[in-house]
């Protein structure tokens, strides 16, 4: 097994777990990118002039990321 040095931190990792690391970040990636085009696909754009109308000022963006979070973190 060869193994792969970070040097600011001294961590040691295996170059199999290295590759396991990147392959699962590309997926991700690649499955982020196929959600935002099937969503884009399914509301003919709707969601996307949404979410530029309700965060073209700071102010709206903020209010409508705080409002988006407490929604999603509610506990029913």
């Amino acid at each position: 097994m060869e193994y792969f040095y970070f040097s600011s931190d001294f961590i040691l990792i295996r170059y199999d777990e290295l590759a396991n690391l990147l392959a699962g970040m590309a997926m991700l990636l690649i499955g982020m990118t196929n959600l935002g085009i099937g969503f884009k696909a399914f509301s003919g754009g709707l969601l996307e002039k949404i979410l530029a109308k309700s965060t073209d000022t700071k102010i709206k963006s903020i209010l409508f990321g705080t409002l988006s979070t407490l929604i999603c973190n509610l506990q029913l």
